[in-house]
């Protein structure tokens, strides 16, 4: 990651530090941080963003779970299941609030700090997750969870969300805009899997 963000950069990154989004959002606001690589379902307030990369959402599942032979659920169909979450990560927030518009709240079990965790306990049939895609893959790219989950697409308004370069405005002029390339390699790295 260091070398794809760096490039076109060059003497802007100093180090890099994984963080969630919420906290990405303050520190760059607040000068403590020049750019920020957060999900746009944070809360922006006045920062300079660019789009480097469009998550789609899946739901992961067991094999043995009736979704699991489907090629998309709709999100409202599947509030009631339980759920298996990340610990403090956005993309939980952001499904509490699809779900509250929906006059609904998400079942979470349990939710877990690591992605490997939530793998395991959606194989043994817990409950299920919503990742992105990016995030399920990097899941069930691993050889213990290859033949044990199962990923379905999940039918919008839950289906995108994208991830955002942030700066603060007064220092957004000197930083080009990220390529295309560059943003789906920043989507694939730990730290923007929430």
């Amino acid at each position: 990651m260091p070398h794809a963000f760096s490039r076109g950069t060059s003497g802007l990154v100093d180090d890099l530090e994984e963080k969630p989004s919420i906290e990405i959002v303050p520190a760059v606001a607040e000068g403590r941080a020049d750019l920020g690589i957060v999900a746009d379902i944070t809360d922006l307030a006045r920062l300079e963003t660019h789009v480097v990369a469009l998550d789609r959402l899946v739901i992961v599942a067991s094999r043995a779970h009736r979704i699991a032979r489907e090629a998309q659920v709709p999100f409202a169909e599947i509030i009631g299941e339980p759920f298996v979450g990340l610990a403090d990560a956005t993309l939980e927030m952001h499904l509490a609030e699809r779900a509250s518009r929906l006059g609904r709240q998400i079942d979470y079990r349990i939710q877990m700090r690591g992605l490997d965790n939530v793998g395991m306990l959606v194989e043994a049939g817990i409950g299920i997750a919503i990742l992105s895609e990016v995030t399920a893959n990097r899941l069930r790219t691993g050889a213990r969870y290859r033949a044990a989950l199962r990923t379905v697409g999940c039918a919008p308004p839950a289906a995108m969300h994208a991830r955002l370069r942030c700066a603060h405005a007064a220092y957004e002029p000197a930083c080009p805009p990220v390529d295309r390339r560059r943003g789906m390699s920043l989507a694939a790295c730990p730290g923007t899997s929430e």
